[in-house]
């Protein structure tokens, strides 16, 4: 299941303030750094060090297990969330399940006021 091109985060202007000036909130299975930004839809992105897991192909796995959970989150929104958000997955997260990926996300949203669910 792919992100929608509306819910990407591709401007790498917006990312570089985002990793200068954004806000960030940990959990147990990623960090979080956001901004508010001026359009009406959430941007996301997520972000995978080597450092995080050396192989390619386990992190492409966890972006998408990741991209797939906000995806499922963000269809379940009564407002539109105006943040661009970039995910950093830990190590734990390539073990967890989606359906705990999702709560941890609603959780996240809640936390930075993004919208009533």
């Amino acid at each position: 299941m792919a992100l929608p091109s509306q819910y990407r985060l591709k401007n790498p202007r917006l990312l570089s303030a985002i990793l200068q000036k954004g806000k960030s909130i940990r959990c147990p299975f990623f960090a979080v750094r956001f901004l508010p930004t001026l359009s009406g839809t959430a941007q996301v992105t997520v972000i995978i060090s080597k450092k995080t897991e050396k192989l390619a192909v386990k992190r492409n796995k966890m972006r998408r297990r990741c991209l797939e959970a906000f995806l499922k989150v963000f269809k379940k929104l009564t407002e539109p969330c105006p943040f661009a958000i970039i995910i950093f997955p830990f190590e734990s997260s390539q073990h967890t399940s989606v359906s705990i990926l999702e709560e941890n996300i609603t959780d996240i949203l809640l936390k930075i006021h993004c919208t009533k669910l």
